[in-house]
């Protein structure tokens, strides 16, 4: 468990390390800087993680056909998930777009909402990517290939620092664009993470001799609403506790700008936390539905319980962190 969970882990860790990325180089532009790029991401992440959580299914399905060695069953089940990211995709961007005409509305400080405004609006372009990143990592976690998705989320990490450094403060010849800059790097990185895994999953088959698109199948209502059932609980989840989460912060941006910089900072310290137990879930579907797969029962309830353990012993230890510097402070 701990062999397959640690790079899923160091995944979700640098997934959640862009968000700190963009805080750390957009804050040299000050704390309405800061302010709007928690307040765009607070609500963009609402509706997109929610469309990502809808592929959440694919670690269960995909897990289980290559416990049974059904490679070409693993291939049906990325082609659907490809079809549903295309098929919600549109309604997310113009929900997220409409959304960006609203922070003023709701009370957002103009030097806050404006550019919170434009960063939500670029940021929208990449829900696609976003998306299919998350089919075809599902895909590449469940075929046992975790450790590429590591690697390619550090090269994005790289990626990303580099834009913000080069479009945030108009380095290379661009025109110093300030929040938007972030946004753009931030879509150029979502672009090539999307690119880069399939290109993985793609490889990946073609060594195996099961070339991925030679097997590519077209779309089945029956498979769609099989992903869909699975995947609109853990969406919902997703959505209420992540909707949760931002919407502190949003309630963040009725304060001052130095006050809703503050809580991001803060807020990224917790996130990072919460990543741990993230991956480690995910590690564990995959391991549960291999065993399952293999109708191995009393391997898939071993490896159910091993993931409660290690993720509840890790939440005790930065608990206790926080905590003592709470006390210490």
């Amino acid at each position: 468990m701990t062999v397959l969970a640690v790079p899923v882990v160091l995944s979700e860790l640098g997934w959640t390390a862009q968000g700190i990325v963009d805080t750390i180089m957009v804050g040299h532009l000050g704390p309405a800087a800061i302010g709007a790029v928690a307040l765009g991401n607070a609500v963009y992440f609402v509706p997109a993680l929610f469309g990502m959580g809808l592929l959440l299914g694919l670690d269960t399905l995909i897990a289980q056909a290559y416990g049974r060695h059904d490679h070409d069953e693993c291939h049906r089940w990325l082609a659907q998930g490809v079809y549903l990211a295309c098929i919600v995709t549109p309604p997310l961007m113009l929900l997220l777009f409409l959304a960006s005409f609203a922070f003023e509305r709701f009370g957002i400080s103009p030097e806050v909402a404006a550019p919170a405004a434009g960063y939500l609006r670029i940021l929208t372009w990449g829900t696609l990517p976003l998306v299919l990143y998350g089919a075809t990592r599902r895909y590449l976690q469940g075929v046992g290939q975790v450790r590429v998705v590591s690697v390619t989320i550090v090269a994005a990490n790289l990626l990303n620092w580099f834009g913000n450094w080069v479009f945030i403060y108009g380095k290379w010849g661009m025109p110093a664009l300030g929040v938007n800059g972030s946004a753009f790097s931030t879509l150029v990185t979502r672009v090539f993470i999307a690119l880069a895994l399939l290109g993985f999953a793609w490889r990946y088959e073609r060594q195996r001799g099961h070339p991925l698109f030679h097997y590519w199948a077209g779309p089945s209502l029956e498979k769609l609403r099989e992903l869909v059932r699975l995947g609109v609980p853990a969406g919902g989840q997703i959505l209420l506790e992540v909707g949760a989460w931002n919407l502190t912060t949003f309630s963040a941006g009725w304060l001052t700008p130095v006050a809703l910089a503050t809580h991001q900072i803060i807020f990224n310290y917790v996130s990072l936390t919460y990543m741990v137990p993230l991956g480690i879930s995910a590690a564990a579907a995959v391991s549960v539905g291999h065993a399952v797969g293999a109708g191995d029962g009393a391997r898939a309830r071993r490896a159910g319980w091993l993931a409660l353990g290690l993720g509840t012993s890790f939440m005790l230890l930065p608990q206790l962190s926080f905590l003592w510097r709470h006390g210490r402070s």
